[in-house]
């Protein structure tokens, strides 16, 4: 873990950045707010650390670059070499751009509360009462 030691720390700073919760985070990354605490603990023996996934998410959802949240100074040699991520630099890039836009197109696509009672109702119904619904709607049932 020698490239999070300080993640605490540095997680702890970006967040306050951006006004947000512990809270805010989990819900960004899809965690629990407890582990999110964890992660900015400040005893050893309590910290743990975000897998690759929660890692690169904080970086797409925060817009932060990746060099952000990992300890980089000790590194003899440029970081660069061995961060040369498409999207997680700091100077931007198109990637990063092209990610968000599909990630909110994905969010956007997602069925909210009532659309998903809607769903469950339906799934339930037998195959006559699924096919009058989509008749109602207009809707082919092939």
């Amino acid at each position: 873990m020698r490239y999070l030691s300080a993640f605490n720390v540095r997680l702890r700073r970006i967040r306050e950045k951006h006004r947000m919760t512990p809270e805010d985070v989990a819900a960004l990354v899809g965690v629990d707010s407890g582990l999110v605490h964890k992660w900015e603990a400040l005893s050893e023996q309590v910290r743990c650390y975000p897998n690759v996934d929660q890692l690169i998410e904080l970086c797409l959802k925060t817009g932060e670059s990746l060099r952000a949240f990992l300890d980089l100074e000790h590194l003899d040699s440029d970081p660069g070499d061995q961060l040369s991520l498409p999207g997680f630099d700091e100077a931007g890039d198109d990637l990063l751009r092209a990610v968000g836009t599909l990630m909110e197109r994905v969010e956007s696509s997602v069925p909210d509360a009532r659309e998903r009672k809607i769903l469950e109702a339906f799934r339930r119904c037998d195959g006559d009462r699924q096919a009058l619904v989509l008749g109602m709607l207009g809707v082919s049932g092939d």
